[in-house]
């Protein structure tokens, strides 16, 4: 009996150890490992963009994917919008399936002026072919994120 036990426990222990070791080389679900999944890395605010006393502060209320940046495996997406010119703002990302929704507001609405920025959301990204990108602004005033970028980009 006392040798059933230890079969058991040595049964036990190897099927343990095959299945942890098998799930750290398990394709993920677009038959990538974990290592090669898209990771959000940044925010970078790159302040104001123009004279922030000058007419030129916010002449438009577009909000636009300017430029994008492969290098290596980093993703660089660079918006224009316009935000409150003294702003706080709080940024998320998900990444899943071939797309990118990205979420920001600014949550300090107290300056009477406004400014055009243009920001860097910078992501991990291995990948090629078609990428979905959506940005979404939150609005105060509606209590709600609304879609103001809805693109598709080539990553070569």
């Amino acid at each position: 009996m006392k040798y059933f036990y230890l079969l058991l426990l040595i049964v036990c222990i190897t099927c343990f150890i095959f299945n942890s070791c098998n799930k750290d080389d398990e394709p993920t679900q677009a038959g990538l490992s974990t290592l090669d999944k898209p990771v959000y890395l940044s925010f970078i605010n790159r302040n104001c963009q123009g004279n922030e006393r000058g007419l030129d502060k916010s002449l438009s209320d577009d909000f636009y994917l300017k430029e994008y940046t492969v290098y290596k495996d980093t993703l660089i997406l660079r918006f224009r919008y316009p935000a409150n010119c003294c702003p706080a703002f709080v940024d998320s990302a998900a990444v899943a399936d071939g797309t990118i929704i990205i979420a920001l507001s600014d949550t300090l609405n107290g300056c009477r002026c406004m400014c055009d920025y243009e920001n860097d959301f910078v992501f991990l990204y291995k990948h090629k072919g078609d990428l979905h990108v959506i940005f979404k602004w939150w609005h105060i005033n509606s209590d709600e994120f609304i879609t103001q970028v809805d693109t598709f980009i080539l990553i070569n």
